[in-house]
């Protein structure tokens, strides 16, 4: 389940070139919304760009992905443990 979680992160390019995140942002994921939000809004909008919520956004997904990354370390290690443990 981590893993599946941490994999969506990894869809900007696909979203990006086939849907742009639209259409009325029905398939946009974080990574969209961040790119939109630091390039001026979605295509074919007139919106302004706004880096310091795009620099928050990311910094904040960035944390997201250091935690769930920890949290799946963390579970390997227990398992490899108990399976240790369970052949001794």
């Amino acid at each position: 389940m981590v893993l599946a979680f941490i994999g969506s992160f990894q869809v900007f390019d696909l979203v990006q070139v086939l849907t742009g995140g639209g259409p009325y942002f029905a398939t946009e994921v974080v990574n969209t919304y961040i790119y939109h939000l630091a390039f001026g809004g979605s295509p074919g909008s007139a919106a302004q760009p706004d880096i310091g919520l795009a620099s928050a956004a990311s910094f904040l997904d960035g944390l997201l992905l250091i935690v769930f990354s920890a949290l799946q370390v963390l579970a390997l290690r227990q398992i490899s443990r108990q399976r240790t443990a369970a052949h001794q």
